[in-house]
């Protein structure tokens, strides 16, 4: 609502917008479902998995990641993936997969990482990651999904 002014900037009645948000509002909806849909797909499966973002920190991680790792949410979520655990995800070779996701719009698959864990001791991973596209001018996040050959 905006008062109408006159000619003479005197206050002659009101105009009233009147907008039609029903559709806004629905896809609004379909958005927050979509994004609900997606995280408990994520919390769901067994196979570890990051979200990182451009500058490799680490957005969200499933439950089977923390609890496999023994890392716990607070120390990882906005730090370096490179970080947690004392630095025990400091590998070169991973670093330098990682570096070239978002900017050659690339992936990697069946990486393989032997590695000594400060918390766990010596593992077998294979790690994939994909770059995440993001509409708009959000940017885009990298998943990396981790999993636990060992035995």
């Amino acid at each position: 609502m905006l008062p109408y002014r006159t000619i003479d900037n005197a206050i002659d009645g009101v105009v009233i917008y009147i907008i039609d948000i029903t559709e806004v509002k629905s896809i609004q909806k379909l958005a927050e479902d979509a994004g609900e849909y997606a995280e408990s797909i994520v919390e769901t499966v067994r196979e570890r998995l990051l979200v990182l973002d451009g500058s490799f920190r680490v957005v969200s991680g499933n439950k089977a990641f923390y609890e496999t790792f023994r890392i716990p949410r607070q120390e990882s979520e906005g730090v370096s993936v490179y970080e947690p655990g004392g630095g025990q995800w400091d590998i070169p070779e991973l670093r330098e997969l990682l570096e070239k996701i978002i900017p050659e719009k690339s992936s990697f698959q069946d990486f393989r990482v032997e590695h000594d864990f400060s918390r766990i001791g010596h593992r077998v991973l294979v790690l994939n990651a994909r770059r995440i596209e993001q509409t708009g001018s959000r940017p885009h996040l990298i998943l990396l999904a981790i999993e636990d050959i060992t035995e």
